[in-house]
């Protein structure tokens, strides 16, 4: 059956890439057609989907910090209303130091201009059930429950009829002067969404890739507060209900989604390194993260074919930048608003 809506853009995809950029179109009141294989495992599916404001060994705010952080919530808190479904939770997130040199580095970074307003606490204000001997601060945080995410996500699209199951191929699809042709409907333009796939797309098979597989647990543990995510070079953040994820690891050689038990050793030994609580794991997921080189997503226009656009890499801040980005990319389809240097995909020929 022909697709009958009026310029529709096609979206390759529905992760969390295809599935903020389909919102963002919608929101601005263009019509769309969301295409996804429904993978039973992909990044996006097993991806934390923590929000975490400052980072790392060193603490260093997170790029655009700023600028992301509340976009992200407005625009969570927007598709929560679309859905009339509880997305986006906003919990803290108690930082435990590894050791003294991170202590050092917060004293040093407290200092710096705007990096105290995400410190909420310094120290460890409760700490049952933590290792928490070398000190630590809460700063601000939230989680985006992922898999609920998309599913209200494609539920909304498909009762709009904005949404199949399917595959599209390079090769099924016919570049026209007025359009893109698949299958038989005629859409105004095509988006690539489609995560770390072996097979390079061959139309935009230039853009550099270092994929890492990634690994996750679900686990029960009685006694640790759901109030709170929990991190020290891992975390573990609760689901409700006694349960919680933790995770993750980076491996870049074996690339397929199945859990190791070395994934599952290495994970244990943070969960280990946090809390002295027992705990049981319930389930183990595993998949590879669309990393591109420079750790940045790109997006933007094909260079010689301009009614193909590409959006991909957000990686493990994706919940936190990928609002932003997917609003740009629909401003540059939509209005031909340009798009910054450092994230577009013409820039990495």
């Amino acid at each position: 059956m022909k697709y009958s809506k009026q310029n529709p853009i096609l979206i390759v995809g529905q992760g969390l890439a295809g599935t903020l950029l389909a919102w963002q179109l919608i929101r601005q009141g263009q019509e769309v057609m969301v295409v996804d294989r429904e993978d039973a495992v992909t990044s996006s599916k097993v991806a934390g989907g923590i929000v975490t404001p400052i980072t790392g060994k060193r603490l260093v705010k997170t790029w655009r910090l700023d600028e992301f952080y509340p976009f992200a919530k407005e625009f969570y808190r927007w598709v929560e209303t679309q859905t009339s479904s509880e997305l986006y939770f906003e919990k803290p997130i108690q930082r435990l130091f590894k050791d003294p040199d991170e202590q050092s580095e917060f004293d040093h970074r407290i200092k710096e201009p705007g990096f105290a307003r995400y410190v909420l606490n310094r120290g460890v204000p409760d700490n049952h059930g933590l290792l928490a001997d070398k000190g630590g601060f809460v700063m601000p945080g939230a989680y985006l429950d992922m898999n609920r995410f998309l599913k209200a996500s494609r539920k909304f699209l498909s009762e709009t009829d904005a949404y199949q199951n399917g595959e599209v191929k390079p090769e099924a699809i016919e570049i026209l002067t007025g359009g893109i042709r698949w299958q038989g409907s005629l859409f105004s333009q095509l988006v690539f969404c489609e995560g770390w796939t072996k097979n390079p797309n061959p139309f935009f098979d230039w853009v550099p890739f270092k994929p890492a597989k990634g690994e996750v647990l679900e686990i029960t543990c009685s006694g640790l507060s759901e109030d709170r995510i929990i991190n020290r070079g891992g975390f573990i953040a609760p689901l409700g209900d006694g349960k919680f994820r933790s995770g993750s690891t980076y491996e870049w050689q074996q690339l397929d989604n199945q859990p190791t038990e070395s994934g599952r050793n290495q994970i244990c030994e943070k969960i280990c390194s946090m809390t002295d609580l027992p705990f049981e794991i319930t389930d183990h997921q595993a998949a590879v993260r669309p990393v591109i080189g420079g750790s940045k997503a790109l997006l933007g226009r094909h260079p010689g074919e301009e009614r193909l656009a590409y959006f991909n890499g957000l990686g493990s801040k994706g919940v936190l930048n990928g609002p932003f980005l997917s609003a740009t990319l629909a401003d540059h389809l939509i209005k031909g608003s340009p798009i910054e240097e450092c994230v577009d995909v013409r820039k990495n020929l």
